[in-house]
């Protein structure tokens, strides 16, 4: 009778798993993707927002319209619309407002959404047009070809070419100007010249300024000798000057000048140096004509911030202070406005705010529980919020700014993208960090709401990929998989590990710990604190991460072989995670150059480990300074450790790329299932 009653239960336990969603129904691929806008870009004027969209949640849109303010929606173009995989990029109003401008397959349209013309190519060649930019009264469109700078009169017909070769990394540089939200070079406002770095690969020493009316190239000196990265180059009105934002080569040194257009001279107004590196945010320069001041961001105390500083030479001014952690910054230009996004009272919330010119009184501009990001309107009275939460796919509302009305929804996503409500929810949880002081954040998921008796595995996910929307850290693939595992029997930390630009900042000297150490030390004090539940069986630990975070899953597993009982890491590029960033590939060869990274292919690490390693490889080879696969493995085998890998020649698979992730999903949770 007993073997009976076990024989039911085990049966009605297996029956009432069924309810638990598999791979195959979480990641559908339009949940890959959401179905969040791309490219809003508003009208001069603010009377539509353009945008590129598939309402059926494809990862290729096509050109929608919204009227302001009614918000009513028009889809402009139907390309691809069944997912036909070709991409439109670079779309751009026309400073008349009754055009727009956007590059497909290469070649370079524009489009008067108002009329039932179609689109009009002002570029058809073999070789692709790069960074087409519209001049500031809009008679031409500049751009990039075969290494060569050219543009088009528009009204006339007729394409010019500005430049020699430039032997400039434009691949590099495409991923770069995204990360900083610039382009490679800027229009005087005056349409007379352009400004472009003199780009040797990803890095320049001078700056080319073509003069339109003479076709004239003159170059000026930027950083002596050296050659430097250049982040954001912008014209100061009425005063003849450039500014200038850029780090050194080996990213130590952080630098804002301004440069005389007529005599040359530059004039160093910010720098500072760093013992290992400077941080990538703040990049942005704008310009505050009542204040005679520039606006940046940086880094203050490990927080990003806002601040101004003049050409005086003085030392900047904090807009924002204490434990603001500021994402995005925007001014319009109209009234010196500033509108930034941060986290000031809950980590794992962004809020839109305004600071009151007046009472200097910061306001809220955004009032649901969870994730916003912004779009200014060209005249600053209205914004754009792209709102999202873990279980919401990204929705867009339209609010006014000044007063604040309340958000109109004009895009919610698509119905067949699954809702996550149904699975459990992450609990989010801060430790103090024993050595800096800091907040450890953490987001921990249950297999069940009501715990048992039991001990549970525990699998530490150290993944922090951007999510299916760039920018949007709320609704992330890796709360799927962290819920998706946990309904499968695990508990499931995800570590908000600390990004490498915020090493320096945990470490009290520059000589104290290389990075990897600082990063590790935190993960320990995580399962330390995991340590004290009672249902998490701590002789079972297991370790997994995508990306850089792949990296430190392998370096944790085989240098605190103490803990881990298996690791699953993903050193490969994917959908959801966007490309390695070229401030970040800088930043992995200088890890490796400096020697801050452990020799993770040594015998006298691999001697020491009793954990298993599955070893998830692709075509990428970004993180290649960090680790040397095809060493790692040898030196498992020749030490009878045991070790898997799975090569994913992503490029070249004729597996359909939703398929792909589900089997590798699959594959996580069979080696974890087997080994943990």
């Amino acid at each position: 009778m007993k073997k009976l009653f076990l024989l039911i239960t085990v049966f009605l336990t297996r029956i009432s798993a069924q309810h638990f969603p598999g791979p195959s129904e979480i990641f559908r691929l339009p949940s890959f993707y959401g179905d969040t806008p791309e490219q809003i870009c508003w009208s001069p004027g603010d009377s539509a927002v353009a945008f590129l969209w598939n309402k059926n949640g494809y990862p290729d849109g096509d050109i929608w319209l919204a009227r302001i303010p009614s918000a009513k929606l028009r889809q402009v173009t139907c390309f691809n619309d069944d997912g036909g995989g070709h991409p439109l990029t670079e779309l751009q109003w026309f400073p008349d407002r009754q055009r727009l401008l956007f590059v497909r397959n290469g070649d370079i349209y524009t489009l008067q959404p108002g009329t039932q013309d179609e689109p009009l190519a002002l570029t058809i060649t073999p070789s692709p047009e790069l960074f087409p930019r519209i001049s500031p009264a809009g008679r031409y469109v500049s751009f990039i070809r075969d290494n060569t700078l050219h543009l088009i009169d528009v009204k006339a017909g007729r394409e010019i070419q500005l430049s020699d070769d430039i032997p400039a990394d434009w691949h590099g540089l495409s991923l770069h100007c995204r990360d900083n939200r610039r382009a490679p070079y800027c229009w005087l406002p005056d349409e007379s010249a352009l400004v472009m770095p003199a780009y040797e690969g990803h890095l320049a020493g001078h700056l080319y300024r073509f003069d339109l009316a003479n076709q004239e190239t003159a170059l000026i000196p930027l950083s002596g000798a050296k050659k430097v990265l250049v982040r954001d180059v912008i014209c100061i009105p009425g005063k003849n000057l450039l500014a200038v934002d850029y780090l050194a080569e080996d990213l130590d040194a952080r630098t804002i000048v301004t440069v005389n257009l007529q005599s040359a001279q530059v004039d160093t107004i910010y720098h500072y140096q760093k013992d290992l590196w400077c941080s990538n945010f703040g990049a942005q320069l704008f310009w505050l004509n009542s204040r005679e001041k520039l606006l940046f961001g940086d880094l203050q105390n490990g927080y990003q911030h806002i601040f101004i500083t003049g050409l005086d030479h003085r030392a900047p001014i904090a807009i924002t202070r204490g434990k603001w952690h500021v994402f995005d910054y925007h001014v319009n230009p109209a009234d010196d406005q500033l509108y930034f996004s941060a986290n000031k009272d809950n980590y794992h919330e962004k809020q839109i705010y305004t600071i009151d010119q007046k009472t200097d009184k910061v306001l809220n501009l955004s009032y649901l529980r969870g994730c916003h990001n912004f779009i200014l309107s060209a005249t600053g009275g209205y914004i754009v919020d792209i709102y999202s939460t873990p279980s919401t796919p990204p929705q867009l509302y339209l609010t006014r700014t000044f007063p604040v009305s309340k958000a109109k929804l004009f895009i919610k996503p698509d119905s067949r993208i699954p809702n996550a409500d149904h699975l459990n929810t992450a609990l989010d949880r801060a430790i103090t960090d024993p050595v800096t002081g800091w907040a450890i954040h953490y987001r921990l998921w249950y297999p069940s709401d009501r715990l048992g008796a039991d001990k549970y595995p525990l699998i530490l996910f150290l993944n922090r990929a951007g999510g299916p929307v760039n920018g949007l850290h709320e609704w992330k693939i890796n709360n799927l998989i962290s819920q998706w595992l946990s309904s499968r029997g695990y508990v499931v930390a995800e570590i908000d590990i600390p990004a490498l630009a915020l090493i320096p900042y945990l470490n009290s000297t520059a000589d104290s710990l290389a990075p990897r150490d600082r990063q590790l030390q935190q993960i320990g004090a995580v399962i330390n604190e995991l340590g004290q539940k009672e249902f998490i069986d701590m002789s079972r630990i297991g370790v997994t991460g995508f990306g850089y975070s792949g990296y430190l899953s392998i370096m944790a597993l085989l240098n605190a072989p103490e803990y881990f009982n298996t690791g699953v890491a993903v050193t490969l590029g994917s959908c959801w995670e966007p490309d390695c960033a070229l401030y970040e590939q800088i930043l992995y060869a200088q890890i490796r150059k400096r020697n801050l990274s452990p020799e993770l292919a040594s015998p006298e690490t691999v001697s020491r480990l009793r954990g298993k390693l599955l070893l998830f490889y692709g075509e990428n080879p970004l993180l290649m300074p960090l680790v040397d696969s095809a060493a790692l493995i040898r030196q498992m085998v020749e030490h009878e450790k045991r070790i898997d890998f799975i090569h994913y020649p992503w490029e070249h698979t004729i597996i359909n790329t939703a398929q792909t992730y589900v089997d590798l999903f699959y594959k996580l949770l069979e080696y974890f299932d087997r080994f943990l």
